[in-house]
């Protein structure tokens, strides 16, 4: 959780001389990212000419009503940027998010990049939508690059008096999110009244975590007392996740999915499962497939121009050799 405010001094110089307002360029394989918004917002644009601009209403208390997802799969590669939604300079905002890595299995690491949005989001789906609005032809009449889903708002279900579920991926109390994942899991959004509980019928032999966003919460059968800002990891022999909220009732993320049972490596922004994967995306990097570098303070004009001289270029240099495309 971070503010932004209009009347702090220092603001200013860290954005302008030190640090911009947010996520610059960066690359990514090999798992996906899920960005769960509760305040504020985020502006993302990536290397397949993708812009979104996500995030919760002003007035929202971060309960989560309102709250956005950006679900983004990084698949075999890409780069994207992630700046803060600060509105505008007399503007102060608050900010309050969780940002997930979720592993993709090795049969899927390699899979196309796509977005899954749920709740408010706006902007381009891609770069060959916003190009042909305008008249061109995309990126060179291959059509979009990377695949945009809009899947409405995150669902929200109150399966007992006293307790509301927003479920971000998988199933709770009859009521499945759209999100599509590579593996079985889940992540829910859990608000439970002062002491009120809840039991969710989680797949025996998954791992699971429990953090406490706000309140203090008992988890399991006997209840253990989780306090606020702690994560609990539970055992895997259980069929069940019993919570219970205390005197002020609680707020937690519960994130819970089946083990892949797979090595894993990790390299900066890519997490693969050898050191020879490592290596080959570097390979991939240098060779620009992850698509192009851009600076955070270019318009989205000269981004669009960017990306799209990128990829007609690199498919023209391939188009000209004789030797096989990197896989």
């Amino acid at each position: 959780r971070h503010s932004f405010n209009f009347l702090d001094p220092f603001r200013y110089v860290f954005r302008s001389v030190l640090l911009p307002e947010g996520f610059p360029a960066h690359p990514h394989r090999g798992f996906e990212t899920v960005t769960y918004v509760l305040r504020g917002g985020l502006v993302h644009r990536d290397s397949f000419g993708v812009k979104k601009s996500y995030g919760a209403p002003p007035d929202a208390d971060g309960s989560g009503e309102g709250g956005a997802v950006q679900w983004m799969t990084a698949g075999r590669g890409l780069k994207h940027e992630e700046m803060w939604r600060t509105g505008d300079t007399t503007d102060s905002t608050d900010q309050e998010l969780f940002q997930i890595w979720v592993n993709l299995p090795r049969r899927s690491k390699m899979v196309p990049p796509r977005m899954q949005m749920l709740g408010e989001s706006d902007g381009s789906s891609s770069l060959a939508a916003a190009t042909q609005a305008s008249g061109g032809a995309g990126l060179g009449g291959s059509g979009a690059l990377a695949e945009v889903r809009e899947l409405g708002p995150v669902p929200l279900v109150e399966p007992c008096p006293g307790v509301s579920v927003r479920i971000v991926a998988g199933s709770a109390a009859g009521v499945t999110s759209p999100v599509e994942t590579y593996s079985e899991l889940a992540i829910l959004h859990v608000t439970l009244a002062p002491n009120t509980g809840w039991t969710w019928p989680r797949p025996k032999g998954w791992t699971c975590l429990a953090y406490t966003r706000r309140g203090q919460a008992k988890i399991g059968d006997p209840g253990r007392e989780v306090p606020v800002h702690t994560t609990a990891r539970l055992g895997r022999d259980a069929d069940e996740v019993k919570l219970e909220g205390g005197e002020e009732g609680a707020d937690l993320l519960l994130l819970a999915g089946a083990p892949l049972a797979e090595p894993v490596e990790m390299g900066g922004n890519i997490v693969m499962n050898s050191y020879q994967e490592l290596n080959e995306a570097n390979r991939d990097l240098a060779y620009g497939l992850f698509g192009p570098d851009w600076n955070y303070s270019e318009n989205d004009s000269l981004w669009r121009a960017r990306v799209k001289e990128h990829w007609d270029n690199l498919g023209k240099f391939w188009s000209d050799k004789t030797m096989l495309r990197p896989p």
